[in-house]
């Protein structure tokens, strides 16, 4: 379909791109351009018939389009594409429905990222140092300056770019994916916020506030996190954070 970049704005669409096959889907148009169901899942691995549910979900909220259809065994096929590339998502963290998206959009990219990951070292012999480098995962920790926040910024929207741009059949192009995570840490606000998995959650003594209920100091989201793209000074109220 379209070339230029497509925002992905409504938190139905996050949500909808929430999903590892979905996101599959997406990332293989992306690179190949318009498709049949067949043909994606050709390029998946996957049955066509496994594949109809999410491409209705994607065509509902208006992440994939029908471009064409065309002649198959007698009958016609759809055809479809991105409604423009590279999809990128709003960051727009003052609606909790976007947030909330977001944490499962990030769940599901790297639930991704580790099968690929898993196949890759087990497929056949890799390059793993050295300038041509195709395999490598690591975590990171430090802190940084503003300028060199900015920097860090710079080289991943770079890769991005490179990763992204349409490149002419050449013998020695290979596809590559590229998962990146990047986020402030700050223990302090970690610790406030009590983050348990539900099965782990003490049992509240009795008379103790509720959370969030009256006599209860409600821990904010994001709260007193430097750099972060907010901060909350009351519940349910939000400003944005100083930018670089």
């Amino acid at each position: 379909m379209g070339h230029s970049t497509y925002i992905v704005r409504r938190p139905s669409q996050i949500q909808a791109l929430a999903t590892p096959t979905r996101l599959e889907i997406v990332e293989m148009l992306q690179v190949h351009g318009a498709a049949s169901i067949s043909e994606i899942a050709e390029s998946l691995g996957r049955r066509p018939d496994s594949l109809y549910y999410h491409v209705r979900i994607l065509q509902k909220v208006g992440l994939l389009q029908e471009t064409a259809k065309r002649p198959r065994n007698r009958t016609y096929e759809a055809v479809y594409d991105l409604p423009g590339r590279p999809l990128k998502i709003d960051y727009r963290l003052s609606d909790r429905r976007i947030r909330k998206g977001l944490v499962r959009l990030i769940s599901s990219l790297l639930r991704n990222t580790a099968r690929d990951f898993h196949r890759a070292v087990e497929s056949r012999p890799l390059v793993a140092e050295g300038p041509c480098r195709q395999l490598w995962g690591a975590r990171l920790k430090g802190r940084v300056t503003r300028s060199q926040l900015r920097e860090i910024n710079a080289h991943l929207h770079r890769i991005g770019e490179i990763l992204t741009t349409p490149t002419a059949a050449h013998p020695n192009a290979e596809l590559m994916a590229a998962t990146f995570v990047v986020l402030p840490l700050n223990r302090e606000s970690t610790k406030n916020e009590g983050l348990r998995s539900p099965a782990r959650s003490r049992t509240r003594d009795p008379g103790e506030p509720i959370p969030g209920g009256r006599g209860s100091a409600r821990p904010g989201f994001l709260r007193a996190i430097p750099g972060g793209p907010l901060h909350r000074r009351r519940p349910g109220r939000f400003r944005m954070a100083r930018r670089c």
